[in-house]
């Protein structure tokens, strides 16, 4: 199922949806997803994230130099139009300049796609209580199955089958990140607390004394992201 960021009303949403969303003002619900950006574009998603906290340190620029760099690859892109007014060595450096903003535009979109999609699945993956093992085994494993896009200027995820490529259904609808972990559960057990099977051979990590321990009401007050870190660290949460 594609979740939609804002909605007006939880009436349309199946009961298991309902818990991912949350009041907003103007009567309205958005997904419960912690340093989600907004709707307008990337240079709003990192003015937003800058203010909230150093999570942008991962995209390595500041919204400013990204627009620069667009700025950039627009002027580029006016040059290349007149190359054969251009001697042969400003069009090699043209093409170099463009490679080089592409190239850190790439960065910083993969950089966008893992602070949405990966906090979210880790999010999922901890309310499923996966291992420390299974965030570190799964985390790549199901951002892969994830298919990012904007439609109507909204930033919608789809949830793709095991083969990566067909959109995932759930009794007849398109599935969420919550039927996603749901999927690894059942493919992976053993990467789950509270089960003994091995589906791919692992025994049952019995005994095993965690690094720390951490109660889940601290765990639900942490941004996405230093919750994925606290687990894949070890962390155990305890009620």
């Amino acid at each position: 199922m594609t979740l939609e960021f804002e909605i007006d009303s939880l009436d349309s949403l199946p009961e298991p949806l309902r818990e991912h969303y949350a009041p907003h003002d103007g009567g309205k619900f958005r997904l419960a997803v912690e340093n989600l950006p907004e709707p307008m574009g990337l240079k709003s998603a990192l003015d937003k994230e800058r203010d909230n906290n150093k999570a942008f340190k991962r995209f390595g620029k500041t919204p400013a130099a990204i627009q620069a760099l667009l700025d950039r690859e627009a002027d580029v892109a006016a040059k290349s139009a007149n190359l054969e007014t251009l001697t042969r060595q400003a069009a090699a450096s043209a093409e170099q300049e463009t490679a080089k903003i592409h190239a850190e535009l790439n960065i910083a979109r993969a950089n966008e796609r893992a602070a949405i999609v990966g906090a979210t699945i880790a999010a999922a993956l901890g309310n499923a209580k996966a291992t420390a093992e299974g965030h570190d085994l799964l985390s790549d494993r199901l951002s892969a199955r994830v298919q990012l896009e904007t439609k109507e200027g909204k930033r919608v995820a789809t949830i793709l089958g095991r083969d990566g490529k067909t959109p995932m259904l759930v009794s007849g609808k398109p599935a969420s990140f919550a039927d996603l972990v749901r999927d690894a559960k059942a493919q992976f057990p053993s990467l789950f607390e509270g089960t003994g099977a091995g589906g791919g051979g692992t025994p049952p990590r019995q005994g095993a004394a965690p690094k720390n321990v951490i109660t889940r009401t601290e765990f639900d007050a942490m941004p996405a992201y230093e919750r994925a870190a606290k687990l894949r660290s070890g962390v155990r949460l305890v009620d």
